[in-house]
């Protein structure tokens, strides 16, 4: 009892530093939580929105390509033991015409209330069930959103145009209803064939299975029995393809949580050490009047638990406030409505490891080391054996991990990593080699300080050698502050080049795949491409007359199997340079071209790094006819669906998959006619409903896109020098109470005020310098390996660049959080009463 209330005043003794030990855990702790609930919740959003979808079903047959095809298929899976019943299903996305504009709608298909067995499957809040072909049931939340009420006509455009509805129903989101938020609507069987082309056919059987069967051992069964040009599978695959766009972005922010998570681990380190050393007495006078060893590190961990359980505490629900935030911006990313954050275990087990457990690890060596020393020297003030020996293995822990770390590095370039392991190896690669840096610090930092001293002692006078001379007094406690301020340093500037260097190279993309002026389309599609109504095949008739249109190409995207993986087949033409438009990774434009109007194929990078293919190999694709070998005559780089896409010339991926209708139309305007020719396309989209896009508004779009995401990797970066800024404070805060009799005779002999906070702005402004050289220099070296990995992590090659103005401005920062950390600890050292100070001990 008597030490547990010790360890309460010892926290409450220095609140200062508390508060802001405190404070780097929570911010390492907020940044796991918050990016942890996010991304769960993004892959929950496409792995649930078709099995919502689909309800009951635990698998379906679905046609290739998207194509419908005829019930009478697959008649023989209802005799398959374990299949409970088949159910047919029409399920097509449709643009609900609105107020705003166009937005995507998934339409299905259900027999009307005079067709039905059973009752409705729907909870109606109003209104009744389908009675009449132009019946349209609505979710009572997209009616709110959208104000619209019982009764009112809206307008659905499919691939054979416009068509009015009477709102006949408001239903609860319950099942299918639930799908993407409720963006669905539900109207006859009879006319969704109709408005979708499909004559008598359907898009999807439903198989429901017996209670204890596994989909897994019913799957090949099925498979077994289909023909050619259908498949089965779970509903949520047709989310997978979205779920691998997320890879990067899923990266970089656990990369850099894991950063933040380093340096709130050594920022509790430096606090810990300087907390022991400035109580050596007081714990030697402990272990003489009888407390152990044992007592002693308890004691001490104790301290750290409860800073790590009030940080744990602050830190997830920081981390709760700021996911929901972060999940607003994933959702713009991908394009689909995210469900409500789900406080799942895993969060909070990371909380549990990363609040008690980082502090408890920081602080566990130093507090081990404090226990074990003699009391008599601590008495004493004398210094021991152990003192030099334990100098060394912070430098040889740091080489050994350095190692291990760079062997790891040089294993994933070169691909000796499994494909499952390779995507979450970015984070603790980063925080190891960070780990190592920190821990090698201490040895090289002295000499960078010393030089910078050496340096700006003529500038800096009396002031600056005084400030050195207390920086050099605390060479452990200086080097390890340092080592954190250039740790962020290194961190800024290899993720900031990262980031730069990855917007820079998806702009340069569109710009070499996109050149059309105009985009014409019925909605914009979601990150995966599942969620996309297409346009009449015959409105390229409606297009090409328009004044000022010089070309018009269609191009259509839908998913398949490509060696058994789903990607997205891309199909438009190729015939001239105006169409040819693709950013080519491997082969030479020529015989790309040739490839493609000869009815080969070109493949996305990350689809080719998968299926470990190159020009010249062959793919096999599923098709409406069976497999199908293409010869690949090309690698492109390409950011659709994170690359995981093929180029097919259009007419030749019509034979192979037989599709109507178009999903974009890509206008090109006259020389000269670009602006006119908006206008008129303006007019053209309003009076159809339809969207428009200019080359910039696209451009546009897709910054937007990557906006939100990108600004919290920008705000994650921050937060490591906010971070390494409380360890600046800590450091400072210590070298004024350790000063403060130097202090005291200081101002007995002149020296004012002013003189004081230059004195102790100028320790902050040399650790700053000191991490100049040593940060710039490795930030550099870690953004090159981050470039290098890019391709064997996600198969995108990334051309490397260094932005100097960016890096200056990354030293310029690290220079002011610098001084702005040493702020309060000048101005605390510079209003000491001189009495007062000189009785201090």
């Amino acid at each position: 009892m008597m030490l547990g209330r010790y360890t309460w005043r010892q926290l409450t003794r220095r609140p200062g530093r508390t508060l802001l030990t405190l404070a780097g855990i929570v911010i390492g702790v907020a940044g796991v939580v918050a990016i942890s609930l996010t991304t769960n919740a993004t892959r929950r959003a496409y792995r649930s929105m078709f099995d919502d979808l689909t309800g009951q079903a635990a698998l379906e047959v679905v046609a290739v390509g998207d194509a419908g095809f005829a019930p009478s298929q697959v008649t023989q899976i209802a005799e398959i033991a374990g299949v409970k019943s088949t159910s047919p299903a029409i399920q097509r996305v449709a643009a609900l015409l609105t107020a705003k504009g166009p937005e995507g709608i998934m339409v299905l298909g259900e027999p009307l209330a005079s067709e039905r067995t059973g009752a409705s499957p729907h909870e109606f809040v109003e209104g009744a069930d389908l009675s009449t072909e132009n019946d349209v049931l609505l979710v009572k939340t997209l009616a709110r959103n959208q104000k619209i009420s019982l009764g009112d006509k809206v307008k659905l455009f499919t691939v054979t145009g416009a068509t009015e509805f009477r709102v006949a129903g408001l239903i609860e989101p319950r099942g299918a209803a639930n799908f993407n938020g409720g963006m669905v609507a539900f109207i006859p069987m009879a006319t969704a064939q109709r408005l979708f082309q499909l004559g008598d056919r359907v898009t999807s059987v439903q198989i429901m299975l017996d209670d204890g069967v596994s989909a897994e051992t019913i799957e090949p069964k099925i498979a077994a029995t289909l023909p050619d040009g259908l498949s089965v599978q779970p509903p949520s695959t047709r989310g997978q393809l979205a779920q691998q766009s997320l890879i990067a972005t899923e990266q970089g922010l656990s990369t850099l949580s894991a950063v933040s998570i380093v340096a709130g681990a050594f920022v509790i380190l430096n606090a810990f050490l300087m907390s022991l050393g400035e109580r050596r007495r007081q714990l030697a006078i402990l272990r003489a009047i009888g407390v152990t060893r044992r007592q002693v590190t308890h004691l001490l961990l104790r301290e750290a638990v409860v800073l790590g359980v009030m940080g744990m505490i602050l830190g997830t629900a920081l981390g709760v406030v700021s996911s929901i935030a972060l999940s607003g911006q994933m959702a713009d990313l991908v394009g689909v409505s995210l469900p409500d954050i789900e406080l799942s275990w895993q969060p909070f087990a990371l909380a549990v490891a990363f609040g008690p457990g980082m502090a408890v690890i920081a602080s566990l060596i130093p507090t081990i080391r404090a226990a074990a020393r003699p009391p008599l020297a601590d008495l004493l003030g004398v210094p021991t054996l152990a003192d030099a020996g334990a100098r060394k293995v912070p430098l040889v822990a740091g080489l050994v991990l350095l190692v291990f770390t760079l062997t790891c590095v040089a294993a994933l370039l070169g691909g000796f990593f499994p494909g499952s392991f390779v995507s979450w190896t970015p984070a603790p690669l980063m925080g190891m080699l960070l780990v190592s840096i920190i821990l090698l610090s201490p040895a090289a930092f002295p000499y960078a300080a010393r030089a910078v001293a050496a340096l700006l002692r003529p500038v800096w006078g009396i002031e600056g050698r005084l400030a050195v001379r207390q920086l050099e007094r605390n060479s452990n406690r200086t080097s390890l502050t340092g080592a954190v301020l250039c740790v962020a340093l290194v961190v800024t500037i290899a993720m900031g080049q990262s980031i730069r260097n990855n917007i820079g190279d998806l702009e340069e993309w569109t710009k070499k795949t996109i050149t059309a002026d105009y985009l014409v389309r019925t909605t914009l599609p979601d990150l995966g491409f599942t969620i996309n109504a297409l346009l009449p095949e015959g409105m390229i008739n409606d297009l090409k007359p328009l004044d000022g249109v010089r070309s018009v190409h269609p191009l259509n995207f839908f998913q398949t199997k490509v060696n058994g993986r789903q990607a997205i087949v891309l199909a438009r033409a190729f015939e001239d340079d105006e169409t040819a438009t693709l950013d080519i990774a491997v082969g030479d434009r020529d015989s790309v071209v040739r490839g493609l109007l000869a009815g080969e194929t070109v493949v996305g990078n990350a689809l080719a790094q998968q299926l470990d293919v190159t020009v010249g190999d062959e793919l096999e694709i599923k098709t409406r006819s069976g497999l199908k070998s293409l010869r690949i005559a090309g690698v492109v780089t390409e950011y659709i669906v994170g690359g995981m896409a093929i180029y097919i010339q259009r007419e030749r991926a019509r034979e192979l998959f037989g599709f109507d209708g178009a999903d974009v139309f890509m206008i090109t305007a006259m020389p000269g006619e670009v602006d006119p020719l908006g206008k008129v396309l303006a007019s053209f989209c309003d009076s159809r409903g339809l969207n428009l896009q200019s080359n910039a508004e696209f451009r546009a779009r897709i910054s937007q896109m990557v906006a939100g995401v990108v600004g919290f990797l920008w705000l994650l970066l921050g937060l490591v020098f906010v971070v390494a800024s409380l360890g600046i404070v800590n450091t400072l805060t210590m070298n004024v109470l350790e000063q403060t009799r130097e202090i005291a005779v200081l101002r007995t002999v002149a020296m004012r005020r002013r003189q004081i906070r230059l004195m102790i702005l100028y320790q902050a402004a040399s650790l700053g310098l000191a991490s100049l050289a040593p940060g710039v220099g490795m930030g550099l070296i870690l953004s090159y390996l981050m470039n290098l990995s890019t391709h064997a992590l996600i198969g995108q090659p990334v051309e490397f660049t260094v932005s100097f103005w960016y890096i200056a401005g990354c030293c310029g920062a690290c220079l002011v959080m610098a001084l702005l950390a040493a702020w309060f600890p000048a101005r605390r050292a510079s209003r000491l009463e001189i009495i007062h100070a000189l009785q201090y001990e």
